[in-house]
């Protein structure tokens, strides 16, 4: 695909909830809460705005982390993701960016 006009979602899979009995580690699932939600009619929105691509950013921490059935489950939060924002037209760069949280 072409990447002509693009926009970041810094928000979905970034700045995971954190194990409130432990803070230093990330909770399950770890991007549950409203903030990480996006919804379809900001993603069409962003569409009829004329945007062809988005730039998808994803804190490694979680993924380093869980292991198992737990990261499983993170590999499919991810694609379903991809996937949401496909279905609206979208190429997607998945962007692995680190923050400092745990």
């Amino acid at each position: 695909p072409a990447f002509h006009r693009g926009v970041s979602i810094h928000n979905a899979l970034n700045w995971a909830d954190l194990d409130p009995a432990d803070p230093g580690r990330y909770a399950w699932p770890p991007y549950a809460s409203e903030p990480h939600q996006v919804s379809d009619d900001l993603l069409g929105n962003l569409h009829d705005a004329g945007f062809d691509f988005i730039r998808l950013t994803v804190d490694p921490g979680p993924f380093l982390q869980f292991t198992g059935e737990r990261r499983d489950g993170l590999d499919a939060i991810l694609v379903e993701r991809v996937r949401q924002i496909i279905a609206h037209g979208f190429a997607v760069i998945v962007d692995f960016h680190p923050v400092r949280q745990v």
